[in-house]
């Protein structure tokens, strides 16, 4: 076997190998773009909340954190906590991330569900740097509302960003939009990084 032909065999062998690499082998954030099937009801959308805990908050880990349903007026999901367990501490506490009770009857895709349980465990992970006192405070001016509001959600989304998880979040906007209308949409755009913003700020770190 000449030596060129010993060459060409080896080539073919990398190339096989590279092209059955199995996806879970990819980032997360680029894995979970490859999953074409929607969470169609708690149980696997609680699978990806695992993952996104396991993937990008381990730290977490030991915290006591529920997933389930609730009626929201005007949003999807939403990060919480018991408050019969305000004044433990906040490691201790016990804390939620909500979505809304009728979200299977078309929930948004694999990827967009993880982008925004990542802004979630964004808030838990900012309320446990938080005492009661603090913790109660927050929660009157959260309620207020107004653009200190909105900015800090947009620096929320940051953290999905910075995760490399961009395109997830992209997807998970373009489904909200499409199930808001009139002020509630409105305010959705202001409080929160928008499809055009979040290409924007992925092609200026592009090269991070």
């Amino acid at each position: 076997m000449t030596v060129r032909r010993y060459l060409w065999l080896g080539f073919l062998a990398v190339l096989a190998v590279s092209a059955c690499q199995p996806a879970e082998e990819l980032p997360f954030c680029e894995r979970i773009l490859t999953v074409e099937e929607r969470p169609a009801d708690h149980d696997a959308l609680a699978a990806v909340f695992d993952e996104v805990r396991a993937e990008i908050y381990p730290d977490l880990a030991d915290l006591r954190i529920e997933l389930g349903p609730t009626p929201i007026e005007g949003a999807f999901f939403q990060a919480n906590f018991d408050l019969d367990t305000l004044d433990w501490d906040p490691l201790e506490r016990h804390y939620r991330v909500q979505y809304t009770d009728w979200l299977f009857d078309d929930p948004p895709c694999h990827a967009g569900s993880a982008a925004v349980l990542i802004h979630e465990h964004k808030h838990i992970e900012d309320y446990t740097g938080m005492d009661g006192e603090a913790m109660a405070e927050f929660a009157v001016w959260y309620i207020g509302g107004g653009e200190e509001v909105h900015a800090y959600e947009r620096e929320t989304d940051l953290r999905v960003l910075e995760s490399g998880c961009g395109e997830a979040l992209i997807r998970f906007r373009e489904w909200v939009y499409d199930h808001l209308e009139g002020d509630d949409l409105d305010r959705h755009q202001q409080q929160y990084t928008t499809p055009d913003e979040i290409r924007e700020w992925m092609d200026e770190h592009a090269g991070d």
